[in-house]
């Protein structure tokens, strides 16, 4: 997982590739408004997704979509996590 930081609170993330989404998406037949449906985030989501627009998004929409498609969430997404969060976190204790 990707971890970032914001005002309010540290968010989690994940990062993947649109590629492995699109082809299981099209293997199963389903359009992107019915995957959307399915896994409950918007078509447009799907879309930037696939598309690369977007690189990352909420570990529970990963979930969902993968969930939806039938597959093993890491077939689809890739966890990482970002090691300078340790020294922003210390930073803000100081």
């Amino acid at each position: 997982m990707v971890l970032e930081t914001n005002r309010r609170h540290f968010t989690a993330r994940v990062k993947f590739s649109g590629e492995p989404l699109r082809l299981a998406r099209r293997m199963l037949r389903q359009s992107q408004a019915d995957l959307a449906k399915r896994a409950g985030v918007s078509r447009q989501i799907v879309g930037f997704l696939e598309a690369g627009t977007r690189e990352h998004c909420n570990p529970e929409t990963a979930s969902a979509i993968s969930e939806a498609l039938g597959v093993d969430f890491t077939a689809l997404f890739e966890l990482k996590a970002l090691h300078a969060v340790d020294a922003q976190v210390q930073a803000r204790a100081a």
